[in-house]
């Protein structure tokens, strides 16, 4: 395991009621970062992992070919896998993995991007990891593939979304904020033109493994979030922003690299 003075945190900025970094550090034997945010207080909060459950520390952790098939294990719990991989960021946060809300993905934190929106009191703010090389696909209309291939796993890159927001949600709009999500998600590569890995004449709705998380917040109460809204349409630019911007980044980051 690391020691404290090996596992370097970079600050993604100031925000309201919370913290946001990369962190870069040696998980179970092997390099690896994770997107690591740090509420000040619990808060309630939909994963497409965890369900509704409260939280004050969500992650996007990347990880590393080398322990794809250990991750994917389903002989113990996920808190079981996640907590021996984020075992020195719980540390270094001092917090617990059952009070933790984390997705995966095989993209490396250097090319995550997110955006911010404010409108007289209320923000929101996302934060999005987006790679489509090896597995974006038109959902319904693309064959469905598993992850794993004779015995080996192929990594994927998977679009996450952390979205964030002031706004006080009670649980249906936490649940419809995922419908916004994947609403302006879709948008993102519409215009972008992000085709089909398997079947390139279609346009991609995401990829095979997408993920999302939207925190609540303490402030104004919204109950409707949907496009119509001012909170939805807040929630949607953002989304779009951070989609656009991250797909963008791990395209040049692995432009060259062998499929």
């Amino acid at each position: 395991m690391t020691t404290k003075s090996e596992l370097k945190k970079i600050s993604l900025g100031s925000f309201e009621g919370f913290t946001a970094d990369t962190v870069y550090y040696t998980a179970i034997g092997y390099p690896n970062n994770v997107f690591a945010l740090r509420f000040d207080e619990m808060r309630d909060v939909i994963s497409s992992r965890h369900g509704i459950m409260k939280s004050d520390f969500l992650t996007i952790c990347h990880i590393p070919d080398e322990l794809g098939l250990y991750m994917h294990d389903q002989s113990k719990s996920h808190f079981y896998y996640y907590g021996q991989l984020l075992a020195d960021v719980l540390k270094e946060y001092d917090i617990e993995i059952e009070n933790t809300a984390f997705l995966s993905t095989g993209v490396q934190m250097r090319n995550l991007a997110f955006a911010v929106e404010k409108y007289e009191e209320l923000w929101v703010a996302c934060f999005t990891t987006a790679g489509v090389r090896h597995n974006a696909v038109r959902i319904g209309k693309d064959a469905a593939v598993g992850i794993e291939r004779n015995g080996e796993f192929k990594g994927f890159g998977t679009i996450c979304h952390v979205v964030v927001t002031n706004a006080s949600f009670d649980h249906g709009a936490l649940v419809s904020s995922v419908i916004t999500v994947t609403e302006a998600k879709n948008v993102a590569l519409q215009e972008m033109d992000i085709r089909s890995s398997h079947n390139p004449d279609w346009l991609a709705t995401g990829t095979g493994t997408d993920q999302v998380i939207v925190a609540s917040g303490f402030g104004e109460k919204c109950k409707y979030v949907q496009g119509h809204t001012v909170i939805g349409k807040m929630m949607a630019d953002v989304v779009i922003k951070s989609t656009k911007e991250a797909v963008a980044n791990c395209i040049r980051d692995t432009a060259g690299q062998p499929d």
